[in-house]
């Protein structure tokens, strides 16, 4: 996620824009792709390490914006978004209600039916398993709490369903398991404005996923997904960069399960389209005025995401790679 993010600042050439990565580890890629590197450690809810460092380097780095990359550090970050503010620095996060309630999935499906948004029935496997609950199969099996598509299955049955949940770690919330949709996945890019309102969405399909990543698509004006993803988003209360997925199914009906409160992992596919985030971002922090693109996008552009690699030697210089063209 942060690589796309970067690639979109790295892009913008009318300011002087400095980078500073963290991660857990120094052996990681995000030292070399910033202009500053720090380890962090990992933020776990209860403890103040990850916030107490972040706070240190946005004071001794002058930071001027924080934007959180991944699941994990947005829970924390926005329960101490104030303390941010408070040194200068603006956290690019929602207010922790609103994280609380797309960080969670089950809370983000009782939203989605708290506005009148169709969303698949989903309910706790505890449920389920105990005859509460009626599921049928082919059903889909994943944490409420779950990042990057890990711990998630396709259950045929109720004992598949019993065994395979026992394998989630408790980390990663309660088991949920949900109706199974046959159809085309999409995933509509939005970004608000520091009032709530939205200022953008580029609809795309994810044809192709690693780990939750979208690895191929294509840039689609689907009227329909549009005008029900600038609902969910109005009625978010998220600010700044986020994406809602959801399904078209075969039988027609669009059904949404999913808002990440930040930057997608593929927000270059958006960027190329011809709605540059990163840069209307910048814009509402120098207090410029933004005009609505919604659907403002390049259709049928492509997209095809592949591994690539960066060589380091033993005294921390960067060499080419191979060119694949």
């Amino acid at each position: 996620m942060a690589h796309s993010v970067i690639k979109g600042l790295r892009n913008i050439k009318t300011d002087k824009i400095h980078i500073i990565t963290t991660d857990t580890t120094e052996n990681s890629i995000g030292k070399y792709i910033g202009d500053t590197f720090h380890v962090v450690p990992l933020p776990s809810e209860g403890t103040s390490n990850y916030i107490d460092a972040l706070l240190k380097i946005c004071i001794s780095e002058k930071v001027n914006v924080l934007i959180p990359a991944h699941d994990t550090g947005l829970r924390e970050i926005s329960k101490h978004k104030q303390d941010f503010i408070d040194i200068g620095c603006t956290p690019i996060v929602s207010d922790y209600d609103v994280i609380k309630i797309f960080t969670d999935k089950q809370n983000t499906r009782d939203f989605f039916k708290r506005i009148g948004i169709n969303t698949p029935e989903s309910f706790y496997v505890k449920d389920v398993l105990k005859g509460k609950a009626k599921m049928k199969y082919p059903a889909f099996l994943k944490p409420s709490q779950g990042i990057f598509s890990f711990h998630t299955f396709i259950v045929s049955n109720k004992k598949e369903l019993e065994t395979l949940s026992k394998t989630i770690p408790k980390s990663f919330g309660k088991p949920l398991v949900q109706h199974f949709i046959k159809g085309r996945e999409f995933s509509v890019d939005a970004f608000l404005d520091f009032n709530k309102k939205v200022i953008a969405l580029v609809s795309r399909s994810r044809d192709e996923r690693k780990q939750g990543e979208s690895m191929k698509g294509v840039t689609l004006k689907e009227d329909r997904i549009l005008k029900l993803a600038k609902k969910v988003a109005e009625e978010s209360g998220i600010i700044g960069p986020c994406n809602i997925q959801c399904f078209k199914g075969d039988d027609g009906e669009i059904y949404f399960f999913e808002i990440n409160a930040r930057f997608p992992g593929n927000a270059t596919h958006t960027i190329a389209s011809g709605v540059d985030t990163p840069r209307i971002l910048i814009k509402l922090l120098k207090g410029e005025k933004i005009k609505p693109m919604i659907g403002k996008f390049e259709e049928n552009l492509n997209v095809y995401r592949y591994t690539s690699e960066l060589f380091v030697d033993k005294k921390g210089k960067i060499r080419p790679g191979l060119k694949i063209r």
